[in-house]
């Protein structure tokens, strides 16, 4: 992706948002900078919440599917429903469907809802993420699609397996799908998208939300690491982001530096530099399961559950 015919990023900018990615930090941010992210945070006073998609038959199979071309993302925008026979175009698992309910249902996912319907919000316009928008925020919430938010486009590579292999390629900048967009395009995607998306949020006041895909997220994650002059700093890892899990980027603390949380940690964070905390969206759901469906923490759902009664965060005042 190029902008007046020029590359947008250095070679070392996009390998420091890759490491970024898989690090959560990287050892200096000088050279790295990127002045149109940093300018659009500058002055924005809220949230930015990133959710990806819940699961599909692709993501429960352990492949990698990816997103369709981006020339088809743009038309889907305008026409969502034309495209469903596109093998990128997947729906939900019925496993995926059910997941996605139970964290709707749950103190987090209610607190999410409340959340958003005050926010800007932006969807990829895939089939998945359209359908837990719906189940997520549901009807009271406004949301407009985005093509820049669609994933990486694999052609030959699509249904990739998610092996070793898989992540190595997927972290590195020079990775080329066969026949698909390149690495450092997507990341060029990525973070102009994240950019003009900050400045929408911003001009209307409100705090923003993002659905979308478990590459596109960590990228972007990376990004705010690495580009904006070490003024963001992660207290999770985001690499890897699980199904229905939304991950926060908090306003500025009192030293000036954003945070990366677990979502709704960021909503009550510290003002002062945190400590690294378990992540609660990988707890439990109100309904008993989390996105991974992992049987060994569901004895820890009731508990998390009264811990956000307990904080009162659902009486918290969103703009």
């Amino acid at each position: 992706m190029t902008r007046d015919g020029r590359a947008v990023f250095s070679e070392n900018q996009l390998e420091g948002i890759f490491a970024a990615k898989v690090f959560g930090r990287i050892p200096d941010f000088r050279e790295l900078r990127f002045d149109p992210l940093i300018e659009v945070l500058r002055g924005f006073s809220g949230h930015i919440v990133m959710v990806r998609h819940g699961p599909t038959i692709y993501s429960e199979k352990g492949e990698f599917a990816g997103g369709v071309h981006q020339e088809t993302a743009e038309a889907l925008v305008k026409r969502p429903d034309d495209f469903d026979e596109l093998r990128e175009n997947i729906e939900l698992s019925k496993r995926g469907v059910g997941l996605t309910e139970a964290y709707a249902k749950s103190v987090e996912g209610k607190l999410l809802r409340r959340f958003s319907e005050a926010s800007a919000v932006y969807v990829s316009p895939l089939r998945r993420t359209r359908q837990t928008v719906d189940i997520l925020l549901g009807a009271s919430t406004r949301w407009m699609l985005q093509a820049g938010l669609n994933e990486l486009f694999l052609s030959d590579d699509f249904g990739m397996p998610s092996s070793e292999d898989t992540r190595n390629k997927l972290n590195n900048a020079e990775y080329e799908p066969k026949g698909g967009e390149t690495n450092s395009d997507y990341a060029e995607r990525v973070v102009l998208t994240l950019v003009d998306l900050i400045g929408e949020a911003k001009s209307t006041n409100k705090d923003l939300v993002i659905v979308g895909h478990g590459h596109w997220i960590p990228i972007a994650l990376g990004a705010l690491v690495a580009l904006s002059d070490g003024n963001v700093r992660s207290s999770i890892g985001i690499e890897t982001i699980s199904p229905c899990k939304p991950i926060m980027v908090t306003p500025s603390q009192n030293d000036g530096k954003r945070e990366i949380f677990d979502f709704p940690l960021g909503l009550i964070a510290p003002k002062s530099t945190p400590k690294p905390r378990k992540a609660l969206s990988n707890k439990h759901f109100l309904g008993g399961l989390d996105a991974s469906d992992d049987p060994v923490r569901r004895s820890t759902c009731a508990k998390s559950s009264r811990i956000f009664r307990n904080r009162s965060v659902l009486q918290l005042h969103f703009r």
